[in-house]
């Protein structure tokens, strides 16, 4: 009696594993929607089980390596962590403002001008402006907010935001 319960479930088992080796073309031979359909389904479901076990496995084997990576940084890297952009107080000798004479400008193929410094200082400018400025003009690049900087002319309440790329 044992050997005969064993043996219907062992055909189970092959007729399972049968099923589940079958490919999306031999699912498509099959006459009956709800065999097609089963068939389809216990393909798919295979390949599911799959990849969360690839998925879990993955995991599992990045996390020593995170904990490790965790120990490694130091207490003054945690505290700037995200600090880039917090404006930090200036410090006494630090100058918010330079004035210089421009030697030379030119512009770039979107039409934005770089000026160069007698200082050797070159900045561009980020956004267009009306503010006139030629070459051997005096002119102020002012500190910002937020790490912002604008450059200016002495005799004009106009000003142009640039970056300074050299």
């Amino acid at each position: 009696m044992i050997k005969r319960i064993l043996f219907v479930l062992l055909l189970l088992n092959i007729n399972q594993l049968v099923f589940a080796s079958n490919s999306p073309k031999d699912c498509a031979k099959i006459e009956s929607d709800e065999k097609r359909l089963a068939c389809y389904d216990d393909i798919f479901r295979a390949v599911k089980k799959a990849k969360k076990v690839e998925k879990l496995e993955s995991v599992e084997s990045s996390r020593p390596q995170e904990q490790v990576r965790a120990k490694q940084i130091s207490q003054s890297e945690i505290e700037e962590f995200g600090a880039e952009k917090i404006a930090k107080p200036i410090a006494d000798n630090s100058p918010t403002e330079i004035t210089s004479k421009v030697t030379k400008i030119v512009a770039d193929s979107r039409g934005f001008r770089i000026f160069t410094l007698n200082t050797g200082q070159v900045w561009k400018e980020k956004e267009k402006s009306r503010l006139k400025v030629d070459e051997g003009d005096q002119v102020i690049v002012e500190k910002g907010f937020l790490s912002s900087y604008f450059l200016s002319t002495p005799d004009s309440n106009r000003r142009s935001k640039v970056t300074r790329i050299k």
